[in-house]
């Protein structure tokens, strides 16, 4: 696999900017791995997919020469027939896609194996500056006849070489972030991460390649936890990154996120509430204040209200304030939601006012912000209501303000 990959991910390495996301989506999204279907319907498919499809579509990849084709590019000759058409390789890598993101949610070790054993057949396709493309590598002389003379001459017409390329950067990326994350579940998105990143030190050998997969998942990490907890993420990155694009990229979203760093001052805002009342940051100086932004049609938003009431019960008469900001479009289905509801706590509308969202960098909700006494950054991307490490938080944060007097 590491054959596959090195092409795979050489011909993406202008393609590292990809990794500072910005999902458009006004929700966080869910890795697949978190989720776990069970219903009647989509279970089903599911299973069927494991246990019939996927064997379905190796075995055709057999009977109709897909291997073979690798096979004779690893060893060419003049006297082969190029036959079939000249995408057919990528039916051997949307397979091993798919395979792969079964096996991250239903571990298989035999079709684990099976996957292996076909990456062996890949990888001693790629000739010696790792390109792939079998119509023309079986039989130089005589390639497919779509495939043109020269490597690339035809790529706009119907050699498919780069549609090739890309199916099998897919399935190399499927393969490896199966690898790379194998009993991880319940680690952390930095743990993780430096998992990952030792995981390509140790086991990639070109530089390039190698450069390629530190920056991409260096620059999505800084992008998704910020910069208070990424000295070690940031170390790796500067030890093995030398390419000036990477480095701009990554300098640039970490020069944002260390604009909100634990001990920066807080952007502030100034929203109306419920009656209409203006309220701003600086009417809690000298209090915690703990910001969750939402909207009413954000479910994961509405599963923490609850775990959200129990923290303002759990905090009345210290010096922490519950901030809920909606970022609802329909002002007055935020009010009529907070008042059938019986919503506590201090609830504000944006209006329409995004400062406060862009200067905190909020791609999406639920998202919990965290304001110490001063007015600086306690935490811009505070641990959930759900979470039972934020209950410990804010109690060591109780004590230690008692304390102070």
């Amino acid at each position: 696999m590491k054959n596959v990959l090195t092409i795979a991910l050489l011909i993406s390495t202008n393609m590292v900017g990809n990794a500072q996301l910005n999902h458009g989506y006004p929700i966080d999204p869910v890795s697949f791995t978190s989720v776990t279907v069970t219903d009647s319907f989509w279970g089903q498919r599911l299973k069927a997919s494991r246990e019939v499809t996927i064997p379905l579509a190796f075995s055709k990849c057999e009977e109709t020469g897909r291997y073979e084709n690798f096979v004779k590019a690893a060893h060419p000759s003049d006297t082969y027939k190029v036959e079939g058409l000249s995408f057919d390789d990528t039916d051997v890598y949307k397979t091993i896609e798919g395979a792969s993101y079964s096996l991250q949610t239903y571990p298989d070790k035999k079709l684990e194996e099976y996957i292996d054993s076909v990456l062996v057949i890949v990888a001693a396709a790629q000739e010696p500056d790792g390109y792939l493309y079998t119509a023309r590598t079986m039989n130089p002389k005589h390639p497919h006849d779509w495939s043109g003379p020269e490597r690339w001459s035809e790529v706009e017409n119907l050699s498919h070489e780069f549609y090739n390329l890309g199916h099998m950067v897919e399935g190399a990326v499927a393969y490896f972030a199966g690898k790379a994350l194998e009993n991880q579940e319940n680690a952390s998105v930095k743990e993780k991460t430096l998992n990952v990143l030792n995981y390509v030190l140790s086991n990639i050998k070109s530089q390039a390649v190698k450069e390629y997969l530190v920056a991409s998942f260096s620059i999505s990490y800084i992008d998704s936890e910020g910069v208070d907890d990424a000295e070690e993420v940031k170390a790796i990155f500067n030890k093995e990154v030398t390419n000036p694009v990477m480095q701009a990229a990554f300098n640039s979203l970490y020069a944002q996120g260390s604009s909100v760093a634990k001990g920066s001052k807080a952007h502030g805002f100034k929203y109306l509430d419920i009656n209409g009342k203006e309220v701003s940051l600086d009417d809690f100086k000298g209090r915690y204040v703990y910001i969750d932004i939402w909207a009413t049609w954000c479910a994961p938003c509405r599963e923490e209200y609850p775990h959200l009431q129990m923290l303002e019960k759990a905090f009345q008469g210290t010096n922490i304030s519950f901030v809920s900001i909606s970022t609802d479009q329909d002002e007055a289905k935020w009010k009529q939601t907070v008042k059938d509801e019986k919503m506590g706590g201090i609830q504000l509308h944006t209006g329409g006012d995004e400062d406060f969202l862009n200067a905190f960098r909020v791609k999406g909700i639920p998202r919990f912000i965290l304001i110490n006494p001063e007015g600086r950054i306690e935490n811009a991307n505070m641990t959930r209501p759900s979470d039972p490490m934020t209950i410990e938080y804010l109690g060591m944060l109780q004590n230690r303000w008692k304390n102070s007097f």
